[in-house]
């Protein structure tokens, strides 16, 4: 049965094997079996490689260091997660993690892909690079818990990655005392569908501070059984803007099998999310998951398992048929933008019909499916009222945008789109 976890994100860490065409640069890879034990005896390996930033092809940047391994609880008493492996930079202090929160016996591409920032930030990537493994917990039975195996250590290139389309949260300014919530909706059409929210931070949000972030995915499929691979049953991981890289990944730390990620101080608490019968209750809205830094991020929605590699390369489960509504949540004390007060604003990220601040080609997509579709309803801000109710009668004859005539023709289309190419006002 699956169970609640919650996965630990290292400053931009993928918990997920595979890479994209931007690398690994160079690379060694140790077959082993290691049987790494408790404390510092023989069994447990050191591995070593040096790195000269130079392959093949020339001279490179290294922007990313990749650690991935194979574990595998020897018997059914043992745990594979009990392994803490020991990563030592060339220059800087070692990074210490382990493979917490499964609860699996065979772990395949365990580790990560670690960026030069964070808990990596000022080392420099060339030179002799040790990863090594002990058992980080030692219990019953005596020796071994678990074998390593298939252990790749590697550098990544810069190289240019196309950010994905997506729809918009922000720019999220200066951080009051005020929880905002941001809500995106998105159907989705395949259970192998990824769904795109970009969010745009202005400032920081610390371990210290008083502002905190966090996305949850609640209200997908509320109410639902809890089952396996099911629409609620979501997957998220935020990608970092400027290098592609993730950031963080979660399943199940929202309530019930829905996803959670939480960032900032730790001591700064937030009003807890309560459950949907069946559902149970999800992880304290913590901080988790450390700071954030300002910029534009990426976050993938996705039902569980998708395979999500750097460069946004996101893929859905191949193997699940549940589609329908996703409900993304971007939960801040960071201020919201000002809304856009253009007649043209009529939707938000990923076609919501809630209309954001700014003016994209969401707006155009969800203006168009109206307009086809002779879709009614009341008016948008701003827009006189339609005789026929029709949410795409912008304009009457002749363009005539103050005067709707409860017909859809060419001069709605025209009107719309003079409204957008002027921008907000």
């Amino acid at each position: 049965m699956k169970t609640k976890m919650m996965v630990s994100a290292l400053a931009l860490v993928v918990l997920a094997g595979g890479v994209a065409s931007a690398g690994p640069r160079e690379e060694s890879v140790f077959a082993g079996p290691f049987l790494p034990v408790a404390g510092s005896a023989t069994p447990n390996p050191a591995l070593s490689v040096t790195f000269t930033g130079s392959d093949a092809a020339g001279a490179y940047t290294p922007v990313a260091f990749r650690l991935l391994f194979n574990a595998e609880s020897l018997n059914a008493a043992t745990f594979a997660q009990e392994i803490e492996v020991t990563i030592t930079p060339p220059t800087g202090a070692p990074v210490v993690f382990t493979p917490d929160g499964f609860e699996f016996v065979t772990l395949t591409d365990e580790g990560g892909i670690f960026g030069f920032t964070g808990v990596l930030a000022g080392v420099n990537p060339i030179g002799t690079w040790t990863v090594s493994f002990e058992e980080g917990f030692d219990d019953a039975p005596a020796g071994a818990d678990a074998s390593v195996s298939n252990v790749r250590i590697s550098l990544f290139a810069a190289e240019p990655f196309t950010a994905p389309l997506a729809g918009t949260v922000g720019p999220l300014g200066a951080s009051g005392t005020t929880e905002n919530v941001v809500t995106v909706r998105s159907t989705t059409t395949s259970a192998s569908e990824i769904t795109w929210v970009r969010i745009i931070t202005t400032e920081a949000v610390t371990d210290a501070g008083t502002s905190y972030l966090d996305v949850d995915t609640e209200g997908t499929a509320a109410g639902a059984p809890e089952t396996l691979g099911a629409l609620q049953d979501t997957f998220i991981g935020l990608y970092d803007g400027s290098t592609s890289l993730l950031l963080a990944i979660d399943d199940d730390s929202g309530t019930g099998f829905r996803s959670m990620l939480t960032f900032g101080n730790e001591a700064n608490p937030r009003p807890a999310i309560a459950p949907v019968p069946p559902a149970a209750a999800a992880f304290a809205r913590d901080g988790f998951n450390g700071p954030l830094p300002a910029g534009t991020h990426y976050l993938a929605v996705s039902t569980f398992e998708p395979t999500f590699n750097p460069g946004y390369a996101a893929t859905g489960p191949a193997n699940r048929t549940a589609v329908g509504e996703r409900v993304i949540n971007v939960r801040t004390t960071m201020a919201l933008p000002a809304a856009c007060a253009s007649r043209a604003n009529v939707a938000g990220a990923n076609q919501s019909t809630t209309p954001d601040a700014t003016l994209t080609a969401d707006d155009i997509i969800v203006f168009l499916g109206w307009y086809f579709g002779a879709t009614t309803g009341a008016p948008v801000a701003g827009n006189p009222a339609s005789p026929a109710n029709l949410l795409a009668d912008v304009s009457g004859a002749n363009q005539n945008a103050s005067a709707p005539d409860g017909s859809l023709t060419a001069d709605d289309i025209i009107v719309f789109l003079g409204f957008y190419f002027a921008g907000c006002p």
